[in-house]
């Protein structure tokens, strides 16, 4: 890899911090877990709020508008209110210099968080639709309250 311009020097990124920079017009989240860098987006699926003012511990980093967490290293989602993991990029350091990969746009990312956008790698299944399952997930929500059922009423406490 080791192309293009250097993003970042590694020793600024302490252990257990993070850096953003922009690559590409990309916000990128550059995150040091146990002395190892990992790049995600900058942004969280739940609403597009940057994850840079976010908490990192370990290898999860969370949301600071509504507390939405992701893995740094997959991008997998661990706690809602976010349902979509963010997107991971390949990163090498070299020489105490921090190279991202560029971005391969084959795959219809544009840099912005588009929920409605084929994306490579959205959803655990290898899906190329960021909403794909949504549909059935609807459904099956739908099905579980028969229409002759009256809504729940308030909560006796």
């Amino acid at each position: 890899m080791a192309e293009g311009a250097a993003v970042a020097h590694a020793t600024a990124i302490e252990l257990g911090t993070t850096q953003r920079v922009v690559v590409e017009g990309v916000a990128i989240l550059l995150c040091n877990v146990d002395g190892t860098l990992y790049a995600i987006q900058d942004v969280c699926t739940h609403d597009g709020a940057p994850l840079d003012q976010g908490e990192l511990d370990g290898r999860r980093i969370t949301c600071p508008r509504h507390g939405a967490v992701f893995d740094v290293i997959t991008g997998a989602v661990l706690a809602l209110p976010a349902v979509l993991p963010v997107r991971t990029f390949a990163l090498e350091v070299k020489g105490g210099e921090v190279y991202i990969d560029s971005f391969d746009r084959s795959d219809g990312f544009d840099g912005e968080l588009n929920p409605t956008k084929p994306v490579a790698a959205a959803t655990a299944s290898g899906s190329n639709d960021w909403n794909e399952g949504l549909d059935a997930y609807d459904e099956t929500i739908a099905d579980s309250f028969p229409a002759s059922d009256p809504p729940p009423g308030p909560l006796a406490i």
